[in-house]
């Protein structure tokens, strides 16, 4: 890695206001007598960032993971923004609370001109008694083992962190919730594209059954210990498998004001994790399961069957002795031509054998019958192909 030179600068402009953990607030409402126990606050901060960012680091407005294109990328950029800065509103009334948070990082606006930028909500929930319902933290994430840091968050890379809409009950040190579900590594997000929010095919077909999860908190003189665990159901583009995660976590006062913070997390976390850097489904790049299985859904959603199916994707592959091929290319190859083949045929079928007709057709090569030299992973895969094809053709007679 090249040198690598960071200098980020914050400029606080603070009025009486704080942040959403520190409640020390402007009262814009402190009813005792005709509405007792009513108080209506503003709070939050000014924010000012000033970053500059040299060297094979991608810049970014505030730091996720060294590369969160997936790729290193020169940089020599100096950048000014207030995108961080918060807002937030709080209001009680009796044993009934309210907040509502916002930042700036909701895109628009533009720095040729005007710089401007939409707002966009964190938080937005409502409390009463042991139940919490709205927009929060989620329940898995373990808000004291985050770092005090300048920067948004710390070292996205290695923490839970997550908003989303969700129904908690906390009872003493037991909180359980069911969260907002969402499949990540599909190739939909869950954002809308209509003023009327998310409809149509902005929306997942599938995530019938809500995230749920369990928490214990255990707080004591020298600190706190949490215990989280997350049950989901990936249920997208035809995938019907339970994921389980676990977190430990921890805040230990050590000397002063100063304390020593952890978070383990092990399972099947996938977006729960790193900032949207983990995906829930990894689909193979070249043959892309997920994919066939959403076209094949959506073949049986539309037209209700599938009458003919031609297997006739397929490259040339490397063209080498036998002892110069890379192990990369034999696999690309043999992935497209035959396991692309393999994967139509897979969900074809069945479509097929309950309607009771259907007619399967393989393209091959003569290289599937005679071999052809130096081209081994290309005749392997036809030569694959015809055996496939006999297969199928003796179970689907």
């Amino acid at each position: 890695m090249k040198n690598i030179k960071t200098l980020i600068a914050y400029l606080f402009l603070v009025t009486g206001l704080n942040s959403f953990y520190a409640y020390s607030a402007i009262e814009l409402l402190d009813k005792n007598e005709n509405s007792p126990d009513t108080h209506v606050a503003i709070l939050g901060y000014i924010k000012v960032d000033a970053r500059h960012v040299s060297g094979d680091i991608a810049y970014q407005d505030y730091w996720v993971a060294n590369f969160p294109g997936g790729e290193a990328i020169e940089t020599s950029t100096t950048a000014f923004n207030v995108k961080e800065s918060r807002i937030a509103i709080r209001g009680r009334h009796k044993e009934v609370s309210g907040y509502v948070e916002l930042d700036f990082y909701g895109g628009g606006g533009n720095e040729i001109v005007t710089n401007s930028t939409n707002p966009r909500i964190r938080h937005l929930f409502i409390e009463y008694k042991h139940w919490m319902v709205g927009q929060n933290w989620t329940t898995f994430m373990p808000l004291a083992a985050i770092p005090e840091a300048l920067d948004f968050g710390g070292p996205h890379v290695g923490e839970v962190f997550i908003r989303q809409t969700q129904i908690r009950y906390t009872n003493g040190p037991w909180q359980f919730a069911i969260e907002n579900a969402e499949t990540f590594g599909d190739g939909d997000i869950g954002a809308s594209t209509s003023a009327v929010g998310l409809t149509g095919r902005d929306a997942d077909p599938d995530e019938a059954i809500p995230d749920f999860v369990a928490r214990y908190n255990h707080d004591a003189a020298w600190g706190k210990l949490t215990f989280g665990s997350l049950f989901r159901v990936i249920d997208q583009g035809g995938l019907d498998e339970t994921a389980l995660g676990f977190n430990i976590s921890g805040k230990i006062q050590t000397f002063g004001k100063d304390d020593f913070r952890f978070q383990v997390s092990h399972g099947e976390l996938g977006r729960y994790v790193a900032a949207g850097l983990t995906t829930d489904i990894v689909s193979n790049p070249v043959t892309d399961e997920i994919e066939v299985r959403k076209v094949f859904n959506e073949i049986k959603s539309e037209w209700g069957g599938i009458d003919v199916l031609c297997a006739n994707a397929g490259i040339a592959g490397p063209t080498a002795a036998i002892s110069d091929i890379e192990l990369e290319a034999w696999q690309r190859c043999v992935s497209v031509n035959l396991e692309g083949a393999f994967l139509a045929v897979k969900y074809a079928a069945p479509m097929m054998a309950a309607q009771g007709a259907g007619s399967i057709t393989f393209t091959t090569s003569t290289a599937g019958l005679y071999g052809y030299p130096n081209r081994a992973a290309y005749a392997a895969a036809k030569w694959g192909i015809i055996g496939l094809m006999k297969t199928v053709a003796m179970e689907l007679g």
